[in-house]
């Protein structure tokens, strides 16, 4: 009689976007040849036209992939790295190990420095950091935990939760007052919004769609006409940085970034 075992392996399609030095490369031997042409009556329109150009630059040269990754995956491997792995793999089957040698350093490099940093956040000296420090010990060394006490539980129903006891049910909207922002007056210069785009850290992805890491990139070119929308919109909100999901997460619009 064959016995059948059972698999718990759960399969997951998740989408990522393949990042390259010579897509880096291209990407700025294009943008450095073109120009933000914004609209100067409808400041709403500016954004908009802003918005569009930097989200199709951000499509076209970072085009998103889908890639599969299973549950018996360490916490470590994203999509990215997977598929760095398998590319690894592929170039050793095919005899380029100089190549596949290069590529498993730096998979190395980068499954060490998510482990290292990962570590450091843990206070080990409490009772309480003794025990994140094993838990975290025990998923670097693939002995996964027996979660059958959060079945039911997805992120969703977290969401909700969260976004239920965050409400103030007596909030009441305040009455709008009318002011005016004096005219021909900049708040930010050329140099701060540049230096704060080339200094942006690690973010997850906000509602505008554009991730921290493109920005920084584009920094030497997207400063100048947002250094123009900032100043010009010290009196309109426009519709981009009005969006919201509380579902997922709080705005976290450019503006607020810097």
């Amino acid at each position: 009689m064959t016995r059948v075992a059972t698999c718990n392996k759960r399969i997951e399609i998740k989408t990522y976007r393949k990042k390259s030095p010579n897509q880096h490369a291209s990407f700025l031997e294009h943008i450095a040849t073109i120009e933000f042409y914004l609209p100067h009556t409808d400041i709403q329109a500016a954004f908009d036209q802003f918005y569009s150009t930097g989200l199709f630059l951000y499509n076209y040269f970072y085009p998103e992939r889908s890639l599969t990754v299973s549950s018996r995956d360490p916490d470590y491997i994203t999509p990215d790295l997977k598929a760095k792995l398998r590319r690894k793999n592929k170039l050793m089957r095919t005899g380029r190990v100089e190549e596949a040698s290069a590529l498993a350093k730096l998979i190395g490099t980068e499954i060490q420095k998510y482990n290292s940093v990962r570590l450091t956040k843990i206070q080990g000296k409490s009772e309480t950091g003794t025990r994140q420090l094993w838990s975290a010990v025990k998923s670097l060394t693939c002995q996964k935990r027996d979660m059958s006490n959060t079945a039911g539980i997805t992120a969703d129903v977290l969401n909700k939760h969260f976004a239920q006891v965050s409400t103030d049910p007596s909030y009441t909207v305040p009455v709008a007052k009318f002011t005016t922002a004096p005219e021909n007056q900049d708040y930010f210069s050329e140099w701060a919004v540049f230096k704060a785009l080339d200094t942006f850290h690690p973010t997850a992805i906000g509602l505008d769609l554009l991730t921290a890491w493109f920005l920084r990139l584009g920094a030497p070119v997207f400063y100048k006409p947002l250094t123009y929308l900032f100043n010009k919109s010290t009196s309109t909100v426009p519709l981009q940085w009005k969006k919201c999901n509380y579902l997922s997460c709080p705005e976290n619009i450019l503006a607020k970034r810097l």
